[in-house]
This record gives structure tokens, sequence and C-alpha cells, in this order.
């Protein structure tokens, strides 16, 4: 389980979080509680690798407010 803070926060309910050099693609779809998703909020969340053609690894199965 990773930890990071979202970074970037669409209304079109995907994002980005960031950890220092690594860049993660989150989509609302993959988490819990994503009414709390705001840029800032802390998130806990597994790894996956990205979708066929895109450049990022994948934020999945994330909890806003970190691992319940």
């Amino acid at each position: 389980m990773r930890e990071g803070r979202i970074y970037t926060w669409s209304p079109l309910q995907y994002g980005f979080i960031i950890i220092g050099q690594e860049i993660f693609f989150l989509h609302g779809s993959e988490i819990q509680n994503a009414g709390e998703a705001v840029i800032g909020a802390k998130v806990s969340f597994e790894v996956a690798p990205p979708l066929a053609g895109k450049k990022h690894p994948r934020a999945v199965n994330a909890v806003i407010g970190g691992a319940r």
C-alpha cells in the first residue's frame, strides 16, 4: 500500500498523485469514498500497471484519508 496526496483533480473525476518523482493516475471509480477527493487530500492506494498506451501506473483500491 502506498500513500500520497492528490496533486490534481478534475471535475470529471480523475487526477494524479505525485510521490517524489513518481506519478500515478487516479480515477474516481477506484476510490472508495470518491466524494472526498480534493487537491491535497491524503490517499492510500495500491499500484497497477498503466492502461494500454498510457504512461503512468494507476492508483487502484484507493482510500481518501489513508487506509482504513
